[in-house]
């Protein structure tokens, strides 16, 4: 009897998992010591989106470990062989600025006044339950659609890739796309 070859299909297999995870709330806690104390770094699941993709990629040996910050999750994915790439394809990690207005430029974080150029200093990324700004990771699925842990479901959501349109108050332009060989 000849043995049969199974050969595993790792982005078909990733992009089935995203698809399946949409509205768990397995990423809603992620507990750590802080200044001596347990904390749920995640807020409840307000700002899990780091957490949600660094443990997918863990679970696929695309990365070392979950992480809490999306600054983190990049630099392990760096480490781990991602690279920066201009195509947008299924399987990719997108990283997004904060939510822009109607001018197309990212808005300071709690202002309503004059927007600010995205990709000047300053953090990027909509408030979180703590009030800061914190820059957005996810995964695009394809056919201008992605998913990452939505702030307000605190559940992973699938989405149009930007948001919305440029003049959506929610429009979030991509400041990275990153891709690992192993993804093809």
């Amino acid at each position: 009897m000849t043995a049969t070859k199974i050969k595993p299909l790792l982005l078909d297999t990733l992009l089935a998992m995203l698809r399946r995870s949409v509205g768990t709330k397995m990423f809603q806690t992620n507990l750590a010591t802080v200044a001596g104390r347990k904390k749920d770094v995640t807020g409840r699941g307000s700002l899990s989106c780091a957490f949600y993709v660094s443990a997918i990629l863990a679970i696929f040996g695309l990365i070392d470990h979950n992480h809490s910050e999306v600054a983190s999750t990049v630099t392990a994915m760096t480490k781990a062989g991602w690279r920066k790439s201009q195509d947008l394809k299924p399987g990719r990690v997108i990283v997004w600025a904060r939510p822009t207005g109607s001018s197309g430029q990212a808005r300071p974080t709690g202002s309503s006044g004059p927007a600010r150029p995205t990709g000047s200093s300053g953090p990027a990324g909509r408030p979180g339950t703590d009030g800061r700004s914190h820059e957005h990771i996810g995964f695009y699925l394809g056919d201008n659609r992605a998913i990452s842990h939505s702030d307000k479901k605190r559940s992973p959501v699938i989405h149009h890739f930007t948001f919305g349109r440029t003049t959506s108050r929610d429009y979030r332009p991509l400041t990275a796309i990153y891709y690992h060989p192993k993804l093809g």
